[in-house]
C-alpha cells in the first residue's frame, strides 16, 4: 500500500494542493503545507544524508537550507518567504520519504502507478476544452507552461516499459502517448524541445519501439519549429519579455550579490529593478517570477546560496550516475534521472516553484531515483533521532504557520462576504493573524476609503515594490490630504513606468506645478481615453499644455501623435451617462495580482478610478503609446515621474 503514496501525493498536488488555480486557496494551501510536513517526518530518520550523497558531500542539502535562512533574515521582504523557508526542510527530506515508500519490493509497481497517474494528468490536459478553439492545454495545473514541465518531468518513466514485452509494454506505449500528447497540446517551446532531448537520449532503453520514441522526438520537434523561427525573426513577444526579466534579474544580483533579495521576494522587488520597454511588455505588467530558475536562485539566495543549490543537484545526479552499475533498476534510474534533466532544461525558462505542484514532482522522481540506485535487497538503515528531531521541527512549523493559515481562511471568507462591513471585518482578523502580509492589509484599507489611507501607505510599504499598492494608497492618502500622497504616487509612477493611472492623479495633484503638463501628457500617451476625464472641465489649462506637450515630442510615433491631435480635434460634444477608468487589480484582462504575486484567490477592485464620460471613452480609442515599439524608452523613463 505505501508504495500507492508518491503517486497520490502528485496526483493531490496536480488537482488541488499545488495548481497554479488550485493552490491559492486556503484549504488547498493548508493541505498541502499540512502533507509536506508529514512527510518530512517519514523521511526524517535519513536526515544526515537525506540524498545519500556520502560523507563528502551530505552536508550540501542543509547547507543550501542555512543560506537560505540566512538570505530570509537579511531579506527587505521576509514575509514574502516565511512559508518557503518553514517548507523547504520539508523538500530535502520529502526523496527520502518517497525512497522509503517505494523500498524493498515496491518500486516496480509503484513507479508503474506513478507512470499512469502521470497519463492520467496527461489526459486532463488534452480534454481542455480550450484545444478546440485553439488555445493551449492548460488543466490542471492552470498555466501551459507549468503542465508542460510537469507532464516532461514524467515522460521517461513511460520509456522503460516500451522494451518489455506484452501488456508492460502497451501500458508503457499507452502511457507515452498521453504524456508525449499532453506536452505537444501545451505547445511550450521549452516542453517541445526538453521532450525531443528526452526521446533521443531514451531511446536505447526503448529498443523495442524505437522508431516511436524517435518519432515523438522528431514531432515534437517539429511543434517547436514555428515558435522556433519566430523567435529567431524577433516576432516572439514572449521573448522579448523574458530577455527584459533576465536583465532585471541582473540588475537585482549586482545589487545584492552575496545574500540576495530573500526566498519569495521576486514579485515583490522586481519591478524596482525592471526597464521600462514599450511594445515588449503592456502597461500594469506584474511580474510573478523572472522565468528562469538559475536567475531566480541567484535573485533571491545570492550567488553563493544558488551555487550551493546548483552544487547539491549535481552531486545527486552524479551520485545516482555512480550507483548505476549496482543499481536494482538501472533503467528506471535513468528514467528518472532524465525526468529530473527534463524539469531542469524547462526551468531554464521558468521559474514558478511557488506553483508546489513542480517542486512536488522533483522530490518525487528525487525518491524513485533514490530508490532505484540502493542495490538489490540492501536497505540502509535510518538514524533515530533524526526522526524525533524532523517531528520537533513539524510542530515548530506547523505552530508558526497556523496564524499564517488563519489569516489565509480570513480572506477567503472576506472574498465571498455579501456586505463590505462583514468584509472588513473578516479582513481585520486576517491582518490581527498575519500583520506582515501586505494583501490582507491594503484589501481592509481599499474597502475603508480615505479611512484606510495610512494602512494602504502601510501595506505598500510591507510590499515594498509593489505598484498598484503605492497607487491605491497615494490616490486614498490625496482623498484624506495626506502629506505624503505625492511621494507614494510617484513611486507607483517609478514602479510601472508604462502606467497612466499614477502620473495622471500626480499631475491633478498639483495642477499648476511645472511638471503638472508632462506629468498628464505621459498619462494620456500610456492611455489616451483618459482624455475622456470629466475632471479637464475643471483643468481645461492643464489639458491644452499637456496636448501641446505630446504634440512636439519627437519621442513618440509621428503618426501616433498626428492621429491623437485628429482625434482631439474630431471628439464629439456630447456628454450622456458616465463611466469611470482605472488600473484593474485582478480582472480578466487586468493586473492578476493576488494570485501572481500574492498565491491568493483573485478578488476583482479597480484603482485609482476617475470619471470620465462614456460617448468620449469611444472617440479616443487608439493604442496605448506604451504599446508601441516606435515609442522611445526614454519617454516612459522612471525619472520623469517626479512631481
Amino acid at each position: 500500500m505505501t508504495g500507492l503514496l508518491p503517486a497520490l501525493l502528485v496526483l493531490l498536488f496536480a488537482f488541488g494542493c499545488g495548481g497554479f488555480v488550485s493552490g491559492s486557496g486556503a484549504w488547498a494551501a493548508i493541505t498541502g503545507q499540512a502533507i509536506l510536513l508529514l512527510a518530512a517526518v517519514a523521511g526524517g530518520a535519513w536526515a544526515l544524508d537525506p540524498w545519500r550523497l556520502g560523507r563528502r558531500w551530505r552536508l550540501l542539502p542543509w547547507a543550501t537550507v542555512a543560506a537560505a535562512g540566512v538570505s530570509w533574515a537579511l531579506s527587505p521582504v521576509p514575509r514574502a518567504g516565511m512559508v518557503a523557508i518553514l517548507l523547504l526542510p520539508a523538500f530535502v527530506l520529502l526523496p527520502a520519504a518517497v525512497a522509503r515508500a517505494l523500498g524493498g519490493d515496491r518500486l516496480e509497481r509503484g513507479a508503474a502507478v506513478l507512470t499512469a497517474a502521470a497519463a492520467a494528468v496527461a489526459l486532463v490536459a488534452l480534454a481542455d476544452p480550450g484545444l478546440l478553439s485553439g488555445g493551449r492545454a492548460l488543466r490542471p495545473f492552470g498555466h501551459h507552461q507549468l503542465a508542460a514541465a510537469w507532464l516532461v518531468t514524467f515522460f521517461p518513466l513511460a520509456l522503460p516499459s516500451l522494451s518489455r514485452r506484452g501488456s508492460e509494454r502497451l501500458f508503457g506505449l499507452l502511457a507515452a502517448l498521453a504524456i508525449g500528447g499532453g506536452v505537444l497540446a501545451t505547445r511550450s517551446l521549452l516542453g517541445l524541445v526538453a521532450m525531443a532531448l528526452q526521446c533521443l537520449a531514451g531511446y536505447r532503453g526503448a529498443r523495442r519501439a524505437w522508431r516511436l520514441v524517435l518519432g515523438v522526438a522528431l514531432l515534437a520537434a517539429a511543434f517547436a519549429v514555428p515558435r522556433v523561427e519566430r523567435v529567431i525573426r524577433g516576432d516572439d513577444p514572449s521573448a522579448w519579455a523574458r530577455l527584459d526579466y533576465a536583465a532585471a534579474a541582473g540588475r537585482g544580483i549586482a545589487a545584492h550579490p552575496l545574500a540576495g533579495q530573500g526566498p519569495g521576494a521576486t514579485p515583490w522587488t522586481l519591478a524596482r529593478f525592471l526597464a521600462p520597454g514599450p511594445g515588449r511588455r503592456p502597461p500594469g505588467e506584474l511580474v510573478g517570477d523572472v522565468h528562469s530558475l538559475p536567475l531566480a536562485l541567484a535573485y533571491e539566495l545570492g550567488l553563493p546560496g544558488a551555487l550551493l543549490a546548483f552544487g547539491s543537484l549535481g552531486a545527486f545526479a552524479a551520485v545516482r550516475r555512480r550507483e548505476r552499475p549496482r543499481s536494482r533498476a538501472p533503467r528506471l534510474l535513468d528514467a528518472a534521472l532524465l525526468g529530473l534533466g527534463g524539469l531542469a532544461f524547462v526551468l531554464l525558462g521558468n521559474a514558478a516553484l511557488t506553483v508546489l505542484a513542480l517542486p512536488v514532482a522533483a522530490a518525487v522522481l528525487g525518491g524513485v531515483a533514490l530508490a532505484a540506485g540502493r542495490p538489490a535487497g540492501e536497505e540502509i538503515a535510518g538514524w533515530r533521532p533524526g526522526g524525533w528531531i524532523a517531528a520537533g521541527w513539524m510542530l515548530v512549523a506547523a505552530a508558526l504557520l497556523l496564524p499564517l493559515a488563519r489569516a489565509h481562511l480570513a480572506y477567503d471568507r472576506a472574498r465571498e462576504a455579501p456586505e463590505p462591513p462583514v468584509a472588513i471585518r473578516e479582513l481585520g482578523r486576517a491582518v490581527q493573524a498575519d500583520p506582515g502580509f501586505p494583501l490582507y492589509r491594503a484589501r481592509r484599507a481599499w474597502l475603508l476609503g480615505p479611512e484606510g489611507a495610512e494602512a494602504a501607505r502601510t501595506a505598500a510599504e510591507q510590499a515594498v515594490d509593489v505598484a498598484p499598492l503605492w497607487l491605491a494608497a497615494g490616490v486614498l492618502g490625496r482623498d484624506a490630504e495626506l502629506p505624503w500622497a505625492a511621494a507614494a504616487l510617484t513611486r507607483a509612477c517609478e514602479l510601472d513606468p508604462l502606467g497612466a493611472m499614477a502620473p495622471f492623479h500626480l499631475a491633478l495633484l498639483a495642477p499648476g506645478a511645472p511638471r503638472a503638463p508632462a506629468l498628464a501628457a505621459r498619462a494620456i500617451a500610456a492611455e489616451p481615453r483618459l482624455l475622456a476625464a470629466r475632471v479637464w472641465e475643471q483643468e481645461p489649462e492643464l489639458l491644452v499644455a499637456a496636448l501641446a506637450a505630446l504634440e512636439r515630442d519627437e519621442r513618440l510615433d509621428r503618426g501616433w501623435r498626428a492621429e491623437l491631435v485628429a482625434k482631439v480635434v474630431e471628439r464629439p460634444a456630447g456628454r450622456r451617462r458616465e463611466a469611470e477608468i482605472g488600473l484593474v487589480w485582478d480582472g480578466s484582462n487586468g493586473a492578476p495580482g493576488s494570485r501572481y504575486l500574492f498565491r491568493r484567490q483573485p478578488w476583482y477592485a479597480e484603482l485609482g478610478v476617475t470619471p470620465v464620460w462614456p460617448d468620449l471613452v469611444a472617440s479616443f480609442s487608439i493604442p496605448s503609446a506604451a504599446r508601441l515599439a516606435t515609442t522611445a524608452p526614454a519617454f516612459f523613463a522612471p525619472a520623469g515621474c517626479a512631481p
